[in-house]
C-alpha cells in the first residue's frame, strides 16, 4: 500500500478535526468542512466570503494580516499564533493557528491548520490537499498524529506524537500502539477500534492513559478514526493525541479542593447562586429552602428571572453585566425575590464574576432580610404616624377651639333664622364646613391613633345589626349585602362610635370597588391565634380575638397598591378620595389593640380582616352616655371654666339660654376664688383639662373640699396622649371632647346633672 496518494491525504482533509484552509487574493481557496464549522458556515459561504478577514474579530483584524502577509512575502515560512474568530452568528471564539506558506497554481498561498480553543478541544486528525501539501501539513502540525495499520503498529507519526512520548521519530516507527498505552487502557482502546472497522461509528474519542519512553505515566485524550481505500475497505487508523496530563492533574485538584469546600458551601446559612448568562447553573441548600424549592434540580438550568421580581429585574440584570465585565458593584440594599410559592421575600446579595466550567458567571451570595425589611416597615410607619399625629396633635387644641366656636354659633345661628332667610343658607355652609373639618381632625388623629376614644363593652353583631339597613341603602341595590356572623361571638372592648366608622369607611371602599355590582359579604367570627401568626402577619400577639372580615367581588389590587393602601392621603380614586379612609380603619384598629391584614387579587375581590381582642370583662361596665335626644332645659347653677375666650361665651350663652345659671371663669384660680365667693349652690363644675398654672383635674380637686356635692364635666381638644397624662379619658369620669355644638354641650351637661357623674 503506497501512502503517498493524493486521495488518502485529501480524505485526511476532509475528514480532519482541525480547520484547514488557504488564502490567495485575499479570500478562501480551499476550506475543509470542519474549518466551515467552526465558524458556523457552510463550505460555499466561506468560499464566496468578500474577505478572508471577515472571520476574524475586529480587535485582531491588523495582527491576523499581518502574519498572513509575513508568511506571502516571504519573511516567514511557518507561523503560530491565537486570534479571536468571528462566527457567522456574531460569536466571539477563541482559535489557534499553525500557519505556513504554500505554492499554489505558480503564486504563493497561506496554507493554515486552525483550532478551536475556545474549550481546549485540539484536532484529531491531520490532513492534506495534495500530496506534497498534507505531507507538510502531518509532519509539521503541533498536534500529535499517527497513522497505525489494522494490527496496530505505527506506520507514520509525526514529530509531534514522538517528542509527546520521548521518542525520536525513528525510534516510535519501531513500536506499536501496546508499546506506549498502558495495561488498564488496552481493552477498552481494542474494543473502540473493532467498533469502527465494524461500522458502528465514524470515529471514536477516549481518555486514556499512556507509557512515556522513560516510564512516567501520562494522560491523554485520543481520537482515532478509519481510513479507507479506493475500494471502501478499511486500511488504517488515523490518530490524535493531545497531553491533558495537566489537565488531569488540575482536575484532580479540583476534585479535592470541592471536597473541602462543599461542604463549607452546602453547609452555610446563606444562599449560594451561581448565574452563567440567562441560567442558573448552581443552588446551594440554604438557597433552596430560602426560595422554597425542594431539590437542586427544580432550580438548575432555569432562568434566574424566576427568582426576582418583575421590578427589579432591569436594575438586577444591568448589575450582573456589570460584573461579568469585571466593572466594580456594591452589595444591593434589598430587592424582592419570588419562591416558588409565588410569595415574595426581600433579599440582599453580593455579587462577584467567577469562571464557570470555563465561561465566565456571577457568583451570588443570597440573605433572606425579610423579617428585618418588615421591622423597617413598621418602624418607618411608627415615625410617619408618629410625625402626623404630632402635626394633628399640635394643631388639636387651638383648631378645636376655634371649631367649637364656629360650629356652635352657627348652629345657634341656623336656629334662630328661619330657611326662606338669605343668610340661613350662608350661615348653615359655615356650619356644614365646620363639621367638615372637625370629622378632618378626628381622622387624622385616628390614623395617627391620638384620637380621644371612649372604650366600652361592645356586641359587635349588635352594633353590625343596628348599621345594617343604613349600609343597604348605601351601597344601592346593584350590590348583594350579606352578613354572615357567629352567634356566639365574644364581646370586645371599642369605640362604638370609631368601629361603626370603621365599618362604613370599609363597606364604601368595597362598594366603589364594585361599579357594575357585586356581592359584599361582613362576616365574623372567633379565632385563636399562635404567637407566630400574631407578630409575623398582624403585628399582635398570641390570644384570643374577634375577627370582623369584609369582602367583595371587586376589582382588586395588585401588591404595590396593596403595600400603600393604608398611608395617608394615597387614595386610588383620583379627586374624589381623600386618602384617610383606610388609614384612619388602621388607626382606630392599632389604637384598640388590634390589628388588620389584607388579601386581594386583581379582577377577583379583596378581603380585609380585623382583629380585636376579646374582652373579658362585665358587658355592662363602662356603658357611655348617650347625647341623643333634644337638649333640655334647666335651673341649676354651673361654674364654667375655659381658657379660650371664644368658647367661654359660646358655652356661657348657651347654658344661659337653657335658663342655667352660669359662673364663667378663663383659669383656674378665678374659678377657685367664684367657688369660694358664690353663697349659693354650684351644681355642676365644667372645666377644660389643660389650662395654664392650674389644669382642670387640680381644679376639681381643690374645689371639692369647698363644694362636696358638685358634679364634674371635663372638656379638652387636646390627643388622647395629653388627656390620659392628665388621668381623666381612663378614669370613666364624664368628658366632652372638642369640638362640640351647642346641641351636644346642652345634652351631655344635662345627662351629667341627671345621671351622677365622677368627680
Amino acid at each position: 500500500m503506497t501512502l503517498d496518494s493524493e486521495s488518502l491525504f485529501r480524505r485526511l482533509a476532509e475528514h480532519a478535526l482541525v480547520g484547514i484552509y488557504i488564502i490567495q487574493d485575499e479570500h478562501y481557496v480551499y476550506a475543509n468542512p470542519k474549518f466551515a464549522e467552526i465558524f458556523g458556515y457552510t463550505l460555499d459561504e466561506v468560499l464566496a466570503l468578500d474577505d478572508w478577514l471577515e472571520l476574524v474579530a475586529l480587535s485582531d483584524r491588523t495582527l491576523v494580516a499581518e502574519r498572513v502577509r509575513q508568511r506571502l512575502g516571504g519573511q516567514t515560512q511557518v507561523a503560530r499564533y491565537a486570534f479571536h474568530g468571528l462566527c457567522k452568528d456574531g460569536t466571539i471564539i477563541d482559535v489557534e493557528v499553525y500557519g505556513s506558506v504554500t505554492n499554489l497554481n505558480g503564486r504563493p498561498a497561506a496554507l493554515g491548520n486552525l483550532v478551536d480553543i475556545t474549550d481546549r478541544d485540539l484536532a484529531k486528525e491531520a490532513a492534506r490537499e495534495s500530496d506534497e501539501l498534507f505531507r507538510r501539513a502531518f509532519d509539521d502540525t503541533n498536534v500529535a498524529m499517527v497513522l497505525t495499520d489494522l494490527n496496530h503498529r505505527f506506520v507514520r507519526a509525526n514529530g509531534a506524537f514522538a517528542r509527546m512520548f520521548g521518542y525520536s521519530l525513528e525510534e516510535i516507527l519501531q513500536r506499536s500502539m501496546p508499546d506506549i498505552s498502558h495495561p488498564d487502557s488496552l481493552e477498552e482502546s481494542f474494543e473502540r477500534r473493532k467498533s469502527l472497522l465494524a461500522g458502528e461509528s465514524r470515529y471514536f474519542e477516549m481518555e486514556k492513559r499512556y507509557l512515556h519512553k522513560d516510564g512516567h505515566v501520562l494522560w491523554g485524550s485520543t481520537n482515532v478514526s478509519l481510513v479507507r481505500d479506493a475500494n471502501g475497505k478499511p486500511s488504517l487508523y488515523v490518530g490524535q493525541v493531545q497531553d491533558i496530563s495537566e489537565r488531569k492533574t488540575a482536575e484532580e485538584s479540583l476534585r479535592q479542593s470541592e471536597t473541602r469546600y462543599r461542604s463549607v458551601v452546602e453547609g452555610s446559612v446563606h444562599g449560594v447562586l451561581i448565574k452563567q448568562g440567562p441560567l442558573i447553573e448552581y443552588a446551594n441548600p440554604a438557597c433552596l429552602r430560602m426560595l422554597g424549592y425542594e431539590n437542586c434540580e427544580e432550580l438548575v438550568g432555569r432562568p434566574w428571572e424566576i427568582i426576582v421580581s418583575p421590578e427589579d429585574l432591569p436594575t438586577l440584570r444591568q448589575r450582573a453585566e456589570a460584573c461579568v465585565n469585571a466593572e466594580p458593584v456594591a452589595p444591593h440594599p434589598g430587592w424582592q425575590g419570588v419562591r416558588k410559592d409565588g410569595k415574595r421575600i426581600w433579599i440582599e446579595s453580593t455579587i462577584s464574576p467567577i469562571t464557570w466550567h470555563g465561561k465566565s458567571a456571577v457568583l451570588c451570595f443570597l440573605v433572606d432580610v425579610t423579617e428585618r425589611k418588615q421591622l423597617e416597615y413598621q418602624f418607618r410607619q411608627a415615625q410617619k404616624m408618629d410625625a402626623v399625629g404630632r402635626l394633628a396633635g399640635g394643631i388639636a387644641h387651638d383648631f378645636n377651639n376655634l371649631l367649637t366656636v364656629i360650629n356652635g354659633y352657627s348652629e345657634i345661628a341656623t336656629g334662630i333664622l328661619h330657611a326662606g332667610d338669605p343668610l340661613y343658607e350662608m350661615i348653615d355652609q359655615i356650619r356644614k364646613a365646620g363639621e367638615r373639618a372637625a370629622s378632618l381632625t378626628r381622622q387624622l388623629l385616628a390614623f395617627s391613633r391620638k384620637q380621644i376614644l371612649v372604650p366600652t363593652i361592645v356586641d359587635l353583631n349588635s352594633l353590625l345589626k343596628e348599621q345594617g339597613r343604613m349600609l343597604g341603602r348605601l351601597i344601592g341595590e346593584h350590590i348583594d349585602l350579606k352578613f354572615r356572623t357567629d352567634p356566639d361571638l365574644w364581646r370586645i372592648k371599642v369605640d362604638p362610635g370609631q368601629m361603626e366608622q370603621v365599618v362604613l369607611n370599609l363597606v364604601v371602599n368595597s362598594r366603589d370597588a364594585m361599579v357594575d355590582g357585586g356581592k359584599l359579604i361582613v362576616e365574623t367570627k372567633n379565632v385563636q391565634l399562635d404567637a407566630a401568626v400574631g407578630r409575623s402577619h398582624l403585628e399582635i400577639g398570641a390570644g384570643q380575638y374577634v375577627m370582623l372580615a369584609i369582602s367583595d367581588t371587586g376589582c382588586g389590587m395588585d401588591a404595590a397598591t396593596q403595600a400603600l393602601i393604608f398611608e395617608p392621603f394615597f387614595s386610588t380614586k383620583g379627586e374624589k378620595g381623600t386618602g384617610l379612609g383606610l388609614a384612619t380603619v388602621f388607626g382606630i384598629v392599632k389604637q384598640s389593640g388590634g390589628g388588620i391584614s389584607v388579601y386581594s387579587e386583581v379582577s377577583i375581590g379583596t378581603t380585609i380582616k380585623i382583629y380585636l381582642p376579646r374582652a373579658l370583662e362585665d358587658a355592662g361596665a363602662g356603658n357611655p352616655i348617650s347625647l341623643s335626644g333634644k337638649p333640655q332645659q334647666g335651673s341649676e347653677t354651673i361654674l364654667f371654666v375655659e381658657d379660650e375666650e371664644g368658647v367661654r361665651k359660646l358655652g356661657s350663652f348657651v347654658l344661659k339660654s337653657l335658663g342655667y345659671s352660669v359662673l364663667s371663669a378663663g383659669n383656674g384660680g378665678e374659678a377657685l376664688m367664684l367657688g369660694k365667693q358664690h353663697e349659693g349652690e354650684i351644681h355642676l363644675l365644667i372645666t377644660d383639662v389643660v389650662m395654664p398654672k392650674m389644669n382642670g383635674r387640680q381644679l376639681a380637686e381643690q374645689l371639692l373640699p369647698l363644694r362636696p356635692q358638685v358634679k364634674v364635666l371635663y372638656t379638652s381638644g387636646y390627643t388622647d396622649d395629653v388627656i390620659a397624662h392628665h388621668q381623666i379619658v381612663d378614669s370613666g369620669v364624664p368628658f366632652l371632647a372638642k369640638p362640640f355644638t351647642a346641641n351636644t354641650l346642652a345634652c351631655k351637661v344635662r345627662e351629667v346633672l341627671d345621671g351622677g357623674g365622677s368627680r
